[in-house]
């Protein structure tokens, strides 16, 4: 049987949307092909598993204490190498690779799914918030980006095929690694859109605003902005209630505030569909960001979208139809989006509608089908775009 091959950074079958992503292709690729993940490990985590869809094999990688994304890429890729050259995949096989995952593989032909954004446009766009980092960090930031730009050419102008996330953010790669002439898939990501909105509702009170964010992406999550614009929110809904689903940090906004807020930590992949048939709006407040699965999941699940103008999301959201964008950093305008929805049931009702409609196009079932077809064989310019239909 032939080969299928996934490597990337982490894999953990219920952790997060990108590992739902790779879970849902390769649960139907494995009908047809033999899968093998490869990836590294985190501790408690075992070095092989066997699963339904396929085998996992994770390679141990240190803690590096600086430009970690970096140097465990790098180490990561050596693992990975030794092992392909001790189990040769054959000639046939089929390689999806994530981000810098993919040094591992560039003898052979494989198809990358890439990062947000180049992450020199990624440095541009967090220089947003450089009031809100120590000169120390924007510095670090910068070095690290430099060294990821590197690593970052080499794997997107190596690979036979590119999932990018939007148009936009193609245009974007092409700007900053001249990848025009290599075949490309959009979007990088689909939805379930069945399981996303079969969930449970959960004990809430209020309206409730849901907002995602581990702890290490507090400013780039864009929570920094949500913070002063909470209390307009709060104040001017009684009822309005955060809920705060990722790793719990400290939220900087008066006292009265912090009672208004829920925070969860991190949750299930898998019961993230309760999350969000909870919500009554769904948050996003990035300042650098490729077009997030979770806007995805949420659209899938009926909500109305709040969210940033990130690259692309024009490609989308369809603005004052799914929901409603606003400039990156205008607490003004995120705060008036947010009451402006709080206070008219009727149009959140019929945003979410037309958002989980409008999502469709992007359902797993078409999705797999036609993102397996282009690694199988990328050639051309694939689109999938919901607006493109």
């Amino acid at each position: 049987m032939k080969r299928f091959i996934v490597v990337s950074q982490i894999y953990a079958a219920e952790e997060g949307s990108f590992s739902g992503f790779i879970k849902e292709l390769v649960t139907r690729a494995s009908k047809d092909f033999e899968v093998t993940i490869l990836c590294g490990r985190r501790k408690g985590q075992p070095y092989r598993e066997v699963l339904p869809y396929g085998t996992i094999i994770r390679f141990d990688v240190p803690n590096f204490p600086i430009f970690r994304s970096v140097l465990e890429a790098m180490f990561l890729c050596m693992k990975i190498r030794r092992f392909l050259r001790r189990n040769p995949p054959g000639k046939d096989a089929l390689f999806l690779t994530n981000g810098e995952a993919a040094l591992g593989v560039l003898k052979y032909p494989y198809v990358i799914r890439a990062g947000d954004q180049p992450v020199l446009a990624m440095l541009k766009n967090m220089s947003l918030a450089d009031g809100f980092s120590s000169f120390q960090s924007r510095a670090a930031r910068r070095m690290h980006a430099y060294m990821s730009y590197v690593l970052e050419h080499i794997t997107i102008r190596r690979a036979s095929g590119i999932l990018f996330s939007s148009e936009k953010n193609r245009g974007l790669f092409i700007k900053y690694h001249g990848v025009s002439d290599v075949p490309s898939f959009v979007p990088r990501s689909g939805v379930d859109c069945k399981g996303m909105g079969s969930g449970k509702i959960l004990p809430r009170k209020g309206k409730v605003l849901l907002f995602i964010a581990l702890r290490d992406e507090k400013i780039r999550k864009g929570a920094i902005f949500l913070e002063r614009s909470l209390p307009l929110v709060f104040a001017a809904d009684k009822d309005a209630v955060l809920l705060h689903v990722g790793d719990r940090f400290e939220w900087n906004v008066p006292s009265w505030c912090k009672e208004r807020i829920v925070s969860v930590g991190r949750v299930p992949w898998d019961r993230m569909k309760d999350y969000f048939a909870t919500a009554d709006i769904f948050v996003s407040c990035s300042i650098s960001e490729g077009f997030p699965n979770a806007i995805l999941e949420a659209m899938a699940a009926g909500l109305p979208i709040v969210t940033s103008n990130i690259i692309g999301i024009d490609e989308f959201i369809r603005n004052g139809k799914d929901g409603l964008v606003y400039d990156a950093t205008d607490t003004q305008g995120l705060s008036s989006a947010l009451v402006y929805l709080l206070k008219d049931k009727k149009l959140r009702t019929s945003m979410g509608a037309s958002a989980k409609c409008h999502v469709l196009p992007l359902d797993y079932r078409t999705y797999s089908s036609e993102l397996m077809r282009f690694i199988n064989k990328p050639q051309g310019h694939t689109c999938l775009l919901m607006n493109k239909k």
